[in-house]
């Protein structure tokens, strides 16, 4: 009597302890779904907001040009002054905003698959940086790597945002250097970067990849922190992964992998 009335006490608490267990596993999944759709709509948001940001603020570097091509003469200095200023922090806040812009769409926008000539898009690519940095003297090292199965457009502002950083922060030097180069591995293919600039400390490299995080001051070096940020977002819809390796005035070496298709 005694073991069978231990067994049925000990019914009871199993039995009151998974209904407690699915209770919690049922709301641990309500919380999941709506923070999901907090997420969405604090980024349907932020979406809208910075849309209808981008009209006015074209709007008042347009109409401060005008008045500075136009009007200039009737302008002291300080006033010239005045204007140049905001035509620079306007140009800066739309270059912000279409950051933004190009951040939320790639988290939204449906992946087209297709297979992709990495090598190519790269040599591309830089050759299109070697024309906006016209008077730089710097070259590309290409290692061939496999092609991959991925959304192209999406790839290529990967390479596109990962080569002006590799342009950008080595410009301290009198010679550019960059290296690009691959390699398959199980399940997935390894794709990377790599830089003779500035480097940055390791115990950073996470803050690296989140928007509006920035490791130099803009005074410094120019951008708005969500360069990266993009790349990431890309690469984690596409199921990879990214990282960075890098030592201080040595340069670094940006990772990203993409999965290979069964």
């Amino acid at each position: 009597m005694e073991l069978q009335r231990a067994r049925d006490e000990l019914e009871v608490k199993v039995a009151d302890r998974t209904a407690e267990l699915f209770k919690l596993n049922s709301d641990l999944e309500k919380n999941v779904a709506q923070l999901k759709l907090i997420n969405a709509e604090l980024e349907a948001f932020s979406y809208s907001i910075s849309h209808d940001l981008k009209t006015p603020t074209i709007a008042v570097e347009g109409f401060s040009r005008v008045l500075l091509e136009r009007y200039g003469d009737r302008l002291d200095n300080k006033g010239k002054n005045f204007l140049r200023l905001i035509i620079q922090s306007t140009s800066q806040m739309r270059e912000l905003i279409d950051n933004l812009l190009a951040y939320f769409a790639f988290g939204r926008k449906k992946l087209k698959f297709s297979v992709v000539d990495m090598n190519r898009i790269v040599s591309e690519v830089f050759d299109q940086l070697k024309e906006v940095h016209r008077g730089r003297t710097m070259y590309l090292s290409i290692t061939p790597t496999p092609p991959v199965n991925a959304d192209k457009t999406m790839i290529r502002q990967v390479i596109l945002n990962l080569l002006s950083n590799a342009i950008k922060y080595s410009r301290v030097n009198a010679q550019t250097d960059v290296k690009f180069g691959g390699w398959s591995e199980q399940g997935r293919i390894v794709y990377y970067v790599q830089d003779n600039g500035v480097g940055f400390p390791m115990e950073s490299m996470e803050r690296l990849f989140e928007v509006f995080e920035r490791l130099h001051p803009s005074e410094e070096f120019e951008g708005t922190g969500i360069g990266l940020a993009t790349v990431k977002r890309i690469i984690q819809r596409h199921g990879g992964e990214v990282w960075a390796q890098s030592t201080v005035n040595e340069g670094s070496t940006f990772y990203f992998t993409i999965p290979t298709l069964s």
